[in-house]
């Protein structure tokens, strides 16, 4: 952008940069990342020490496919690669996310796509959800619960 005045440009792009909501923290991080890291921390459960953060779903979903994949490798199970989607589940945009993608028309302008994903069928619930009361006895489950 150019303007005859550039001063004000130059300090309204450092009050952006000194307030920075997100930046890609694979290679450092910034005080709003620190500050999300640690309210995460005071709710998950405990031994959950590390977060990755991300900048949507796309990513994290390509993400889990390659620590999945890793981390089976380095555990003696490479033959353990495949991921499952879901039919009509969307996943995200990314080469891995969209060979997860269970909408066909969604992955057409992309074949070849990545190999060793299927896709599969919503389970079938033979028997409604149910969940125990603090005295341990059963009741059906809101509809919420339900799918």
């Amino acid at each position: 952008m150019w303007d005859t005045e550039i001063k004000p440009w130059i300090g309204a792009m450092k009050a952006q940069l000194d307030e920075l909501a997100f930046a890609r923290c694979s290679y450092a991080t910034n005080p709003k990342a620190l500050e999300l890291s640690q309210l995460l921390s005071t709710i998950v459960p405990d031994g959950l020490t590390s977060f990755k953060l991300f900048c949507g779903g796309s990513e994290a979903t390509e993400a889990a496919i390659k620590l999945s994949r890793q981390y089976h490798r380095q555990t003696g199970n490479p033959l353990k690669y495949k991921v499952i989607g879901r039919y009509g589940g969307f996943h995200g945009v990314t080469m891995g996310a969209v060979s997860a993608t269970g909408i066909p028309i969604r992955k057409v302008p992309f074949v070849p796509l990545l190999e060793a994903s299927s896709i599969s069928h919503r389970p079938i619930v033979i028997a409604a959800p149910t969940r125990r009361n603090s005295r341990g006895a059963t009741s059906p489950a809101p509809r919420s619960w339900r799918t």
